[in-house]
């Protein structure tokens, strides 16, 4: 059984973390894959855009393996995830 945490697993999850520690200021926008989390994880890279008007607010680093959440970094203005 494959348990790895897939796109929409991990959509609920930064929802979850919006709702509890960002007062829902914000919502999941882009998903990446990345390398090289914590403990060498695969990782979701998880894109949060204001609610108001789009703006990247930050990036949430959830573990693909485990589904922890190991960061929320807030993005300076015009950055967020590459497209």
């Amino acid at each position: 059984m494959d348990l790895k945490v897939e796109e929409h697993e991990a959509r609920e999850i930064a929802y979850h973390y919006v709702r509890i520690h960002m007062q829902e200021k914000t919502r999941p926008g882009r998903f990446e894959r990345a390398s090289g989390g914590q403990y060498d994880e695969p990782v979701w890279r998880v894109e949060l855009v204001s609610r108001a008007d789009g703006r990247p607010e930050g990036v949430l680093v959830i573990g693909m393996d485990t589904g922890s959440v190991y960061a929320c970094q807030p993005v300076a203005a015009g950055q967020g995830i590459a497209r």
